[in-house]
């Protein structure tokens, strides 16, 4: 009923008019929140850009702390064989001491043996 009163009353190329408005708003609404859309969906890809930033930093630090780690790793291992050659070194030291200990014990046997038969000789 509105429609036909609107025709009445008002020539077409008013409501020609009144309908390319609306078109116009309608149009003009859709751009803005497509542009909305645009502009967060920017948001969105600039913030996963930042994370992926973010974790590839992380995973250099991840990687250098991993090489520092192998080359602690290294030194330790030489450090260690190092110490076993030394402790072998002076396991050796101590059997020739302790060898040399059994001579000296032989030796000072033999000489006290000694002494003890020059004592005797000495009182005869």
């Amino acid at each position: 009923m509105k429609i036909k009163e609107d025709l009445e009353k008002s020539s077409i190329s008013e409501i020609l008019e009144k309908w390319q408005r609306k078109m116009l708003i309608i149009t003009c609404i859709n751009m803005v929140l497509l542009a909305l859309i645009v502009i967060l969906l920017a948001a969105l890809a600039l913030g996963a850009n930042s994370k992926m930033t973010s974790l590839n930093n992380d995973m250099k630090t991840l990687k250098d702390l991993t090489g520092s780690m192998n080359n602690l790793m290294a030194a330790l291992t030489l450090d260690t064989h190092e110490m076993n050659t030394k402790m072998d070194s002076v396991d050796s030291h101590m059997e020739i001491v302790a060898n040399l200990t059994d001579e000296l014990s032989g030796k000072m046997d033999l000489m006290h043996a000694s002494i003890d038969q020059t004592t005797r000789t000495v009182r005869k």
